[in-house]
């Protein structure tokens, strides 16, 4: 949740970076709202210590989230595919190929 509201970063990147897709990232800072609303003391403590933890990393943290608004698709296919070894990013290419011809 403070990822994206505090540093204005997407679902989708939150998700990269938690290796989840961006629809469970989307639900996750949806839920870390609802347990402040309710002033879960556990959780509103946790949130605050995470939020003093990404205060040390606030630079970095706009940087890389300018270079992510900056980047391109091919860069961003590219960081996705490069995951697998080169046989099976090809083959994922070539799935979404067909898929787009269909």
């Amino acid at each position: 949740m403070v990822l994206h509201q505090r540093f204005g970063i997407k679902h989708s990147h939150i998700g990269d970076l938690i290796q989840m897709d961006r629809t469970t990232a989307y639900h996750a800072v949806k839920r870390a709202k609802q347990y402040l609303s309710v002033r879960d003391s556990d959780f509103v403590m946790s949130i605050q210590r995470w939020a003093s933890i990404l205060d040390e990393f606030e630079a970095e943290m706009t940087r890389v989230d300018s270079i992510l608004k900056h980047e391109t698709t091919e860069s961003i296919v590219y960081e996705i595919v490069k995951k697998h070894n080169k046989e099976k990013s090809i083959e994922i290419l070539q799935n979404v190929i067909k898929r787009l011809e269909s």
